[in-house]
C-alpha cells in the first residue's frame, strides 16, 4: 500500500529551516516582504525533510528547482521519484503550512483558514461552473459559506495536482456537492473511501482523482487533498 504523509505546522523563522536553504531559495527569502518569509522557510524546511527522508539524502541536499513563480520541481526525478505539494495560509495573525507527500501517486493540496473573510456568493456567481453556481444559489449563508471554501480547497488542490489555471480549474470542473457538504469534523475523512466524487470532466479510464475533504479542529483549517491512483493509499497526517 502507498503512503501519503502530510505535515501541518504554524509557520515561524527556525534557524534549522534556514539552514537547509539553498542558495537560490535564500535569495528568494530575501526578495519576499517579511510576512511571507516564514510560511516560505517553514514549507521549504519541512519539504526538504520530507523529501531526503523518501530519496535517503541529506535535506539540503535534495535538488530542488523553481524558476519564477512557477511550481517547484526535483532536480533527480526517475520511476520511484516522490509526488509532493506545499499550500500556506493565513488564520488571524498566525500563519499556518501543510507539507504533503506520497511516495505512490501524483497529489496535490491544498488549506485555508476557516475564518478567512471574503464574499463567497459573489465569487460562486462569478467564477464556479453552471451547476455549481445553481447549488449555490440556494444555499443559506451558513452552509454556502463552509461548502464554498471546501470546494475552493479541493479545487486548489486538483490545480496543483494538475499543473493547471485556477480560473479554469474553477469554472471547468463541477464536484458533488451533496457529498462535500456532508463531509464533518475530523482528520480522518481525509481517506479515499470517503471521497468527494469529480463529476465533470469525465476522465478516462486510468486517470481517476480522489477527492478527500477534511475540517481540522486545531488549529482550524480545511484541507483538501487530490490524489491520482488507481490503489488504496494510507494517509496520515501529522501536526508539528
Amino acid at each position: 500500500m502507498g503512503q501519503v504523509k502530510i505535515q501541518i505546522a504554524k509557520a515561524g523563522n527556525s534557524p534549522a529551516h534556514a539552514a537547509l536553504l539553498s542558495g537560490a531559495e535564500r535569495a528568494r527569502l530575501q526578495a519576499m516582504t517579511p510576512e511571507n518569509r516564514p510560511a516560505f522557510m517553514t514549507a521549504r524546511g519541512l519539504l526538504r525533510i520530507a523529501l531526503g527522508r523518501q530519496l535517503a539524502m541529506k535535506p539540503e541536499d535534495v535538488p530542488l528547482l523553481q524558476e519564477g513563480a512557477g511550481r517547484v520541481t526535483l532536480g533527480c526525478r526517475g520511476a520511484q521519484s516522490p509526488s509532493f505539494s506545499v499550500s500556506h495560509t493565513q488564520s488571524g495573525m498566525c500563519g499556518f503550512v501543510a507539507v504533503a507527500v506520497s511516495d505512490a501517486a501524483p497529489i496535490g493540496v491544498d488549506i485555508e483558514a476557516t475564518d478567512r473573510q471574503f464574499d463567497w456568493r459573489r465569487l460562486a456567481s462569478r467564477r464556479l461552473s453552471e451547476t455549481e453556481q445553481v447549488w449555490f444559489s440556494k444555499c443559506s449563508d451558513k452552509e454556502g459559506r463552509e461548502a464554498f471554501l471546501k470546494l475552493w480547497t479541493l479545487k486548489e488542490a486538483l490545480v496543483k495536482l494538475w499543473d493547471d489555471k485556477l480560473l479554469r480549474v474553477l469554472a471547468e470542473t463541477s464536484l458533488d456537492l451533496g457529498a462535500l457538504s456532508k463531509c464533518r469534523k475530523g482528520a480522518a475523512l481525509l481517506h479515499p473511501s470517503v471521497l468527494v466524487p469529480l463529476v465533470q470532466p469525465k476522465l478516462p479510464p486510468g486517470a481517476g482523482v480522489s477527492l478527500c475533504s477534511g475540517e481540522i479542529t486545531k488549529p482550524q483549517l480545511y484541507l483538501g487533498l487530490a490524489i491520482q491512483a488507481d490503489k488504496e493509499l494510507d494517509i496520515d497526517i501529522e501536526y508539528l
